[in-house]
């Protein structure tokens, strides 16, 4: 005979669905390869022509191959997320399960005795921790389904943010039309696309203001550089954020979302916090740089803004570092906020480009 608290479990066991998330389109990523592929390809034949035109086109084609691909690692990342949401329902309901088959046992076994005073409280004591146990599953995994909700809004919004200026005709001036190839409609296709219905609305891409000079704050090296931080405003937010972070010692695995944990930070830490206070709590950064690079949209060399991530050190994993670009001193250096290694304090360093990927998270 069915219990109130077996009813209850059997509740909580049915908010996980009978289904599990799996991933809508395997070959988006493939689809998408195959399109910068054709629009490298295509780019090839005009290498030797001349005239607007043909400049137009190329400059075009660029733009859309590095859409293309940025694309296809959101999805990707999106991927990531459903895979992980169908771990954590599996696991969610096999806990469930155990607990209600656990509550099942001992229940039996304290029914005969449950007329006396021990038997009736070691029966309460079953029910409740069998209860305590079940709700904690369901919030654990509540947790888990919020925040990647929050993530998979982020990488909504920038997928739609991406798409929109890919989405005009790419002809040229001579009236020879050299549309996108048909196939790229398909590789639009893919996963995140169905994430679009539940986006929050796109705020646009703002131009960044010239740069103005602004307070340094401290320097780990002497004498503070007189860095411009104009630009968006979260974006100056985030190194101002970053700069209370100046001269706290290189902790691994250091730091939270409101501060130094072991007394600093190490390089994703510093990247989380200072975005996340940027925001006012709004946006929350994955833990790691292999995650963190997968957000934002990608920045052209030379278009870098105070706010910036930059992605270094490239493994087989992917980025091993990142900065937070900081402006330019007063000599015109571009500068960069780190938590650079173990026994070097967070500090100013100059900003090299060289094998970086500059990702923009906020506006």
């Amino acid at each position: 005979m069915t219990d109130e608290v077996e009813a209850l479990l059997q509740r909580l066991r049915a908010s996980y669905g009978d289904g599990a998330p799996v991933r809508g389109d395997a070959d988006a990523s493939a689809e998408a390869s195959t399109v910068a592929d054709q629009l490298r390809a295509n780019d090839a034949t005009t290498t030797t022509m001349s005239g607007q035109g043909v400049r137009s086109y190329t400059t075009t084609a660029h733009e859309q191959i590095a859409g293309i691909e940025d694309l296809a690692d959101r999805d990707d990342a999106a991927g990531q997320i459903v895979d992980s949401s169908a771990t954590d329902t599996t696991s969610g309901r096999t806990a469930l399960d155990a607990t209600t088959g656990q509550y099942l046992l001992g229940r039996a076994v304290v029914a005969p005795v449950t007329r006396t005073p021990a038997g009736a409280l070691a029966m309460l004591k079953l029910k409740h921790g069998a209860v305590s146990e079940g709700a904690s599953v369901l919030t654990r995994d509540s947790q888990y389904s919020a925040a990647r909700a929050a993530l998979v809004r982020q990488l909504a919004a920038e997928y739609i943010r991406r798409v929109q200026p890919m989405t005009g005709p790419m002809t040229m001036a001579a009236g020879a039309g050299m549309g996108i190839p048909a196939t790229m409609a398909s590789s639009l296709g893919s996963p995140v696309s169905a994430l679009m219905a539940s986006a929050p609305v796109l705020r646009q891409s703002r131009p960044r203001a010239q740069s103005t000079p602004g307070p340094a704050g401290l320097w780990s090296g002497g004498n503070a550089p007189a860095l411009s931080t104009g630009g968006a405003a979260a974006g100056t937010r985030v190194v101002d954020a970053a700069r209370g972070a100046l001269r706290l010692p290189y902790v691994w695995g250091g730091g939270s979302l409101t501060g130094p944990t072991g007394g600093g930070y190490d390089c994703s830490g510093l990247t989380r916090m200072a975005v996340y206070q940027a925001t006012g709590g709004h946006m929350e950064l994955p833990r790691t740089t292999y995650d963190q690079i997968k957000l934002g949209q990608r920045v052209a060399p030379g278009h870098e803004a105070p706010g910036d991530l930059v992605f270094s050190n490239f493994s087989a994993r992917g980025p091993e570092h990142v900065q937070i670009y900081a402006g330019k001193d007063s000599s015109g250096n571009a500068m960069v906020i780190e938590a650079q290694q173990s026994g070097v304090p967070v500090k100013y360093s100059p900003y090299n480009p060289a094998g970086a990927v500059v990702k923009r998270v906020v506006e």
